[in-house]
């Protein structure tokens, strides 16, 4: 189980391209000064790791993930 957890967290966070538009998209929201949020059941190391990869960190105002609450 733990290797397949490394696994999915390599491949969440390595692997997994954007949908077509999205920073376009962010960039708009930005410009119209909307609060975002990502809330995801996916553990932080995966969920982060893409998020930086792709520079969308940054975008988001609160970021919660799957580990960081109970029940995830």
């Amino acid at each position: 189980m733990r290797r397949r957890g490394e696994i999915a967290i390599d491949f969440f966070a390595n692997r997994i391209g954007l949908f077509p538009s999205v920073k376009e998209v962010l960039e708009e929201l930005r410009q119209m000064k909307t609060r975002l949020a990502v809330a995801t059941s996916s553990v932080s190391a995966s969920a982060r790791s893409s998020l930086d990869r792709h520079q969308l960190t940054a975008f988001f105002d609160i970021i919660i993930t799957g580990d960081e609450i109970e029940p995830g």
